[in-house]
């Protein structure tokens, strides 16, 4: 192929095209346990967390909701990622070698956040949230209530499994982690296209993707998460305790358990909680109540 800035161009259009497709086909696993919120600048105050509005009857004039002072702050990082090709390699291979590339740094892209919430999650019980504790701990304060836990073994290993719940009370849209996007990822040529007259002094050339985002903490009440092997007994007592957690005036806030998320490690022992039957051939209560996923950056 001749190096000029149409076939350039066709070439760039084309791998463009091979990366979008792959961004849309992937099929990440963190809209299960974290929701996008928007960003407008560098850092975003998500001074929300921790409300949980309810209703109540209306009688004489209305009562205002006395409002929690959070302070939980999510600052973008910028990221990037740059596919380098020798001008012989163009020439040589018009396709064959950069749209595979391509497809790949587009599934790297809708990877990210899994990537950005494993980390998150494996260091969630030495990492704090909008409350001050470490977002996965034993003593989550709570007015009138005390303390709740949301965390099984020690603040020190890493956590290998959570169980993520949903809220009747705060939508199904809620989940318990964040993944903040300020400038979106997209893929672009390096170099300017349209001069053929520096084209011709280029042995490489580069093409790539930038943007800024980050991943951060959510409500600790939506999440449960342990440092030890999953067993049932373990799985019981965190499927219990998501169910009776409290909020403010001692009201139960309706959490209910959907997903068990795990590293690698975890899942053969994960699924066999949730088959439909136990050793022996007795029913299992526990079949089938959550969805088993896999999140391999917990590793």
């Amino acid at each position: 192929m001749l190096i000029n800035s149409e076939n350039l161009d066709i070439f760039f259009h084309g791998a463009k095209t091979a990366f979008n497709e792959a961004f849309r086909m992937a099929q990440p696993v963190w809209p299960a346990f974290g929701m996008q919120v928007p960003s407008a600048k560098q850092a975003e105050v998500h001074a929300w967390l921790g409300q949980w509005p309810r209703l109540k009857k209306w009688v004489g004039t209305r009562q205002y909701e006395k409002l929690i002072a959070h302070d939980y702050t999510i600052v973008n990082e910028d990221f990037e990622s740059t596919i380098k090709l020798n001008k012989n390699d163009i020439i040589g291979d018009t396709y064959g070698l950069f749209m595979p590339l391509a497809r790949m740094l587009g599934g790297a892209v809708a990877a990210h956040p899994d990537e950005l919430m494993g980390e998150l999650i494996r260091r969630g019980n030495r990492q704090t949230c909008f409350d001050g504790q470490n977002f996965f701990d034993s003593d989550h304060p709570t007015d009138s209530v005390g303390t709740q836990s949301n965390l099984d073994g020690n603040n020190t290993d890493d956590i290998k499994w959570m169980l993520i719940g949903m809220s009747m009370g705060m939508g199904a849209g809620v989940r318990p982690f964040l993944y903040q996007l300020w400038q979106a990822y997209e893929f672009y040529p390096i170099q300017d296209l349209m001069n053929d007259s520096m084209l011709r002094q280029i042995k490489e050339f580069e093409f790539g993707t930038d943007g800024s985002s980050n991943a951060g903490y959510g409500l600790w009440q939506l999440a449960y998460g342990s440092t030890n092997d999953i067993s049932e007994a373990r799985f019981n007592t965190a499927y219990a305790a998501m169910q009776t957690y409290k909020g403010e005036g001692d009201r139960p806030l309706g959490v209910m358990p959907r997903y068990v998320v795990c590293a690698p490690a975890q899942r053969a022992a994960a699924k066999r909680i949730v088959l439909p039957y136990q050793a022996g051939g007795a029913s299992n209560p526990n079949a089938d109540i959550v969805e088993v996923i896999v999140n391999p950056y917990m590793a």
